[in-house]
């Protein structure tokens, strides 16, 4: 929900240069003050290659980009795959406070202030609205509502944004969505170790002990030359254990553990070259040590293909998902790894005092059992984001796929088909469709009948409990 508690994109680190077909959107800067009218440049990208206005036109597709730089990557995922297959437009839409997508001058403490969620659901309605009416006036076309697709912190997002705004969202699918957010989040190690342990006793046993080789080295005043071989001198210690071994559980996170658990077996309890290999193999591949360096996080200026200082005053102010050691299986986070670190790491970025407010966001969207319709919820059996998503539900109207399969982790039904995925995958994808193409199925035919977007949502509801 990928890193500081770190989710990332579902498909991979991009170059902003790389990427120069987006468009603009002028969005408000606060939505909820009528006296602030300033405003700010959003990006958004359309891909349109198999939607036609015939006919009513096909329908919208909205992709939300999270606490990450922003592409047009979707084009080439599964979303693409669905998009194609209905003739549906899809729009990518980038977060504010990341890439090139930036309300203020600069990040300082102040200046993040409108950086919550409410102002980013916000903006997603008033793009979402703007765009779809100027569309249907363009093609004289009905307005349309959209289907809407996220994975980690933006499957939140698509869920929340079909609870608040259900006159814009006919539906959503969330993948790894962290609806639930949970302040002390011991349930992450705990899922990190059960993946390690489908690979058998030994594994986990040989990942708790170059754990441990590794805290009793920092114990004994040896951490220095660890740090060094993991390029963070300057680090503090418990920030570095913070940093080591996110390394290790991002591994997991990203359907790696069948090979981090040969690579440990191949280096035969050489702990030191263990330390290194990971080093070398997982870090700068997607994450570095100024991901989790307070100094560094400190930093103001705004930098297009940053994203830890954002995403860390996201959970620290409003989430949580504060990253402790596991309290019912052998821990693979440093002891020290406790509440009251994360309470002086959160202050010590910021400047100020600083809490989450889990409960409050839990009990205004429901947490693990909003009450909601047509979303459908998709999770990797071995991802440690899990706990904060929902696995399982009583409610009729929504759908959950855990996707029990091996290696399969977080968001992983939205990446690109290939020969080799899952049969587990395969299956809950085609069932998802099916769902998909009813609800699109009901739209258009409710579409046809005049009926104002203001009304649109109660017809489903009474279709859908038919």
């Amino acid at each position: 929900m990928t890193s500081e508690a770190r989710m990332r994109d579902p498909f991979g680190p991009q170059e902003v240069s790389n990427d120069v077909d987006y468009l603009w959107f002028d969005q408000k800067v606060d939505h909820f003050d009528l006296q602030n009218h300033d405003t700010f440049k959003q990006r958004y990208w359309v891909n349109d290659q198999w939607w036609s206005a015939e006919n009513g036109g096909g329908p919208l597709f909205l992709y939300l980009c999270g606490e990450w730089t922003c592409s047009n990557q979707p084009e080439t995922g599964y979303i693409a795959h669905l998009a194609k297959e209905h003739g549906a437009m899809l729009v990518v839409h980038e977060h504010r406070y990341y890439g090139m997508s930036q309300p203020a001058e600069d990040w300082s403490t102040e200046n993040l202030k409108f950086l919550n969620t409410d102002q980013a659901l916000a903006d997603i309605a008033l793009f979402a609205s703007t765009f779809a009416e100027e569309l249907a006036e363009k093609h004289n076309i009905p307005a349309k509502r959209w289907l809407l697709f996220g994975g980690s912190y933006p499957g939140a997002l698509v869920s929340w944004f079909r609870n608040k705004y259900p006159h814009i969202a006919l539906g959503s699918w969330s993948s790894s969505g962290v609806v639930n957010a949970i302040e002390d989040f011991y349930q992450f190690d705990e899922v990190v170790h059960y993946a390690l342990d489908k690979n058998g006793d030994q594994c986990a046993e040989a990942v708790e002990d170059l754990v441990q080789y590794t805290n009793d080295e920092f114990e004994a005043g040896r951490g220095d030359a660890i740090k060094a071989v993991w390029n963070a001198p300057d680090m503090r210690d418990d920030e570095f254990h913070w940093f080591y071994s996110d390394v290790i559980a991002e591994t997991i996170q990203y359907g790696g553990r069948s090979e981090l658990c040969q690579r440990v077996h191949d280096l035969n309890k050489d702990y030191e070259a263990i330390n290194k290999m990971i080093y070398e193999w997982q870090v700068g591949a997607r994450m570095g040590r100024d991901d989790y360096w307070s100094v560094s996080l400190q930093e103001e200026k705004i930098d297009f293909s940053k994203n830890g200082r954002q995403w860390t005053y996201q959970y620290c102010n409003q989430f949580g998902y504060l990253q402790t050691p596991a309290k019912n299986t052998e821990p693979l986070k440093n002891k020290g790894l406790d509440m009251n670190f994360w309470i002086d790491y959160c202050s010590r970025i910021f400047g100020r005092p600083t809490s989450p407010k889990s409960t409050h966001w839990n009990i205004r969207y429901g947490g693990a059992n909003p009450a909601i319709s047509k979303v459908i919820y998709m999770n990797g059996d071995e991802d440690p984001w899990k706990p904060s998503s929902i696995l399982e539900t009583k409610n009729p109207f929504i759908h959950t796929f855990p996707n029990l399969c091996d290696n399969c982790a977080h968001c992983v039904d939205l990446q690109k088909p290939v020969d080799t995925d899952d049969k587990e995958i395969l299956k809950n994808r085609k069932k998802a469709e099916k769902i998909v193409t009813r609800w699109l199925k009901l739209e258009k035919k409710i579409e046809s009948m005049d009926v104002p977007i203001s009304d649109r949502e109660a017809m489903t509801l009474k279709n859908i409990m038919k």
